[in-house]
């Protein structure tokens, strides 16, 4: 919400950083504890490259989402509407960078994985 209201972007950029910072600071336990917070930053931090045409960084961050929510022990994150999004947003940015094919195989993969989400179909449609 708050990307989608204030345009501060730099001081938005600034916060999530300091958030995914205090995942070092954490043991295993405060990082699974956090864990979907962070993910949710590393999304963010995308979110706000890709606005800024920034897409090799969105597209590192969005991975970095999703590593965050597979590396979930519950399995829970990778169930999660934050992992749909940031998948479904690398891939986005795999065709703006000229990487369709890439872009491809991942909702592709995604497809098998969450069948009928229709964020998936859109993209598919998109690319």
């Amino acid at each position: 919400l708050y990307l989608q209201f204030n345009q501060d972007t730099t001081m938005a950029l600034e916060s999530f950083k300091k958030c995914i910072a205090r995942d070092v600071d954490f043991d295993s336990e405060g990082r699974d504890l956090f864990r979907a917070q962070f993910a949710k930053a590393y999304f963010n931090i995308g979110m706000i490259h890709d606005k800024n045409g920034a897409h090799q960084p969105a597209l590192k961050h969005y991975k970095l989402c999703m590593d965050a929510c597979e590396a979930d022990p519950k399995k829970q994150l990778c169930k999660s509407a934050t992992f749909k999004k940031a998948a479904s947003n690398y891939a986005v940015c795999q065709e703006k960078l000229n990487q369709r094919a890439e872009a491809m195989l991942t909702l592709e993969s995604l497809k098998t994985a969450f069948g009928n989400e229709v964020r998936l179909f859109n993209n598919i449609g998109i690319i």
